[in-house]
């Protein structure tokens, strides 16, 4: 059997794209804006510009773009016109401490000395990856980051917010490496998203709220009580996992009939129909390089 991993793509090409966004900011989700930037290729990454944060707010940034001629704004207005509006991609970001345990004692077991060396560097890398937000550093609803109360995680990279199952193979080595109040500061931020959007998204960015990925929360918690034996944590997360599997199953569950018999399967769907706004000017042209409807999905 085959299953497909739907995605809906562009199906209209003209500027200022509408459709089914992931989101109804007009500045990272959907509009003229992000359009004309984005197409633009102002940056090598279109993930660059939905990630910096507005330096005012939305109203006066789409008065300025109004200003200097909105959709036909010229290459060079658009560059002024994001560098004076816009600060650096993790700009509302701090880097945060973490404790203080300078030998795990996972590496006791370690008899090799090349791997147990390569361990203790891991380790020490933990410091260079955890993040807290601060959006008292831009004004209100002028960032593209999802709200997160705690400490968590980065890839690194061009990542630099927290994703969902990177979070989970990320406290594979926190947890090992003893850091049991950065894992359940990681976990809680995931357990507030399932809360306020009713599942965790892709990532902490309002761009990802149609997606999701594998749903690892309850592994996670899991792995949590395996070493912190915090019952209590279990009892706390437990309505807020259920909360999340009723999202699977409300949303992306569908019948299979094979021999008679249903089976009830997920899947992944994402039911927009304009590009994603960090991959934006590849998803369109992709789109308006092919000629049907079915290759458009």
């Amino acid at each position: 059997m085959h299953m497909r991993y739907t995605y809906y793509v562009l199906l209209v090409f003209g500027a200022g794209v509408m459709g089914r966004a992931p989101c109804d900011s007009p500045i990272y989700c959907q509009g003229d804006l992000l359009h004309t930037v984005q197409m633009a290729k102002l940056f090598a990454d279109d993930k660059t510009f939905v990630d910096r944060p507005m330096l005012q707010p939305e109203a006066s940034v789409l008065a300025e773009f109004a200003r200097i001629g909105g959709a036909n704004a010229t290459r060079a207005a658009l560059e002024l016109f994001v560098e004076e509006n816009f600060g650096s991609a993790g700009y509302e970001l701090q880097s945060a401490n973490i404790e203080a345990i300078h030998d795990p004692s996972f590496l006791d077991r370690v008899q090799d000395p090349v791997v147990q060396a390569f361990g203790r560097a891991v380790h020490g890398m933990w410091g260079q990856l955890v993040r807290v937000q601060d959006l008292s550093r831009v004004c209100p609803n002028c960032s593209s980051m999802l709200e997160l109360k705690h400490r968590f995680v980065v890839p690194g990279g061009r990542f630099v917010e927290p994703y969902y199952w990177d979070t989970y193979f990320a406290l594979e080595g926190v947890l090992r490496s003893g850091l049991h109040e950065l894992a359940t500061e990681s976990i809680r931020n995931l357990l507030d998203l399932v809360t306020k959007h009713g599942f965790v998204p892709n990532g902490a960015r309002v761009y990802y709220l149609s997606r999701s990925q594998p749903p690892l929360l309850a592994l996670m918690v899991k792995l949590h009580y395996e070493f912190t034996h915090d019952a209590s944590f279990v009892c706390e997360a437990l309505p807020v996992l259920r909360r999340e599997h009723d999202y699977w199953m409300d949303k992306h569950k569908v019948n299979v009939h094979v021999s008679n018999r249903v089976w009830e399967l997920n899947r992944y769907f994402v039911d927009i129909d304009v590009p994603r706004p960090e991959s934006y000017s590849d998803d369109y042209e992709l789109a308006r390089n092919v000629s049907s409807s079915d290759e458009r999905r």
